[in-house]
């Protein structure tokens, strides 16, 4: 058990590339952490830092200026992708990065480092961390108790599925969805 120091208010944390990453949200930054040393080794200026995600040989950070993308291997910043209102959490599907704006969901395609696509969504601003389930997007939307599914095809909501009180994050775990209820007291679990 080690507790290991970080920037304030830490939102999200992911493993990529033989570290960890975290957001720093008061902080303004997405910080590396070396798990062989424990402790942050590298940290890069994201205001208002919230989602984080490894994809394309970098990580991303996401904050209220958009989307930062750094080099797993070099920890170079290779792009900042501005995100008209900022951005918020993340996912990976096989060809983009997703991220949640005030108005909706971001497509940002990694070959060009901008935003292909933007799709909106009913339950925003109040939108909560996504996955990627079977190819498709699933965005939880807090306030409605739903779950909003993306086609990356189409950059279109195909389905609106229900869930369980303030839905946050959709976790992938074996071809399955699995979604907490925040404001609840159960998890969902779709098949």
């Amino acid at each position: 058990l080690k507790a290991i120091k970080v920037g304030i208010a830490p939102y999200d944390t992911t493993f990529a590339y033989g570290s960890a990453w975290t957001t720093a949200y008061v902080q303004g930054e997405l910080e590396r952490i070396d798990p062989a040393r424990n402790r942050v080794v590298n940290r890069w200026k994201l205001p208002m830092a919230t989602g984080a995600i490894g994809a394309f040989g970098a990580v991303w950070g996401a904050g209220s200026n958009g989307v930062i993308r750094v080099d797993a291997e070099s920890h170079k910043l290779l792009a900042t992708i501005p995100v008209a209102g900022g951005a918020g959490w993340t996912a990976a599907s096989a060809d983009a990065v997703w991220v949640t704006t005030p108005t909706g969901l971001a497509r940002i395609d990694p070959t060009t480092n901008a935003v292909a696509a933007t799709i909106p969504l009913p339950g925003a601003p109040y939108l909560g961390d996504p996955d990627v389930v079977d190819g498709q997007v699933w965005v939880p939307e807090i306030r409605k108790n739903s779950i909003a599914v993306v086609d990356p095809a189409s950059n279109a909501v195909t389905e609106t599925l229900r869930s369980g009180v303030g839905p946050f994050v959709v976790t992938t775990i074996h071809g399955e969805a699995w979604v907490p209820s925040w404001k609840g007291k159960d998890i969902w679990r779709y098949r």
